[in-house]
């Protein structure tokens, strides 16, 4: 029996009903570097939700993140690096296309640098 989503005449409709035309102008290229920067962003945020929630220390985190990903930096490095005004720009644009409240950027993020280095 023939699958009527995977027929040969809904193959071919299959780009223009999803809205792709070829030769759009919206290369690859572009779209590379918008994930990259968001899934950065979402580590980082995951990162600071742990943190703040004091699951593990900001330096144990980025150690085992680290050592057990073979991440080059932990998620907490990583925010260091891109910066924290950075990462909320991202996860707030992020918020703003897809409306998706199951992630919204962590309360740790937000606060300043000082607050966020509590001892534990």
């Amino acid at each position: 029996m023939v699958n009527p989503a995977t027929r040969k005449e809904r193959a071919r409709r299959r780009p223009r009903d999803a809205g792709v035309r070829r030769g759009a102008g919206f290369g690859h290229q572009r779209l590379a570097g918008l994930r990259r920067a968001a899934r950065r962003a979402h580590i980082v945020n995951v990162g600071c939700d742990i943190a703040q929630m004091r699951i593990a220390a900001p330096a144990d985190l980025d150690r085992a993140v680290v050592l057990g990903l073979s991440y080059p930096r932990g998620p907490l490095a990583m925010g260091d690096t891109l910066g924290a005004g950075k990462i909320l720009t991202i996860l707030e644009s992020m918020h703003a296309i897809f409306q998706e409240p199951a992630l919204p950027a962590s309360p740790w993020l937000r606060a300043p640098r000082a607050a966020r280095a509590f001892p534990f």
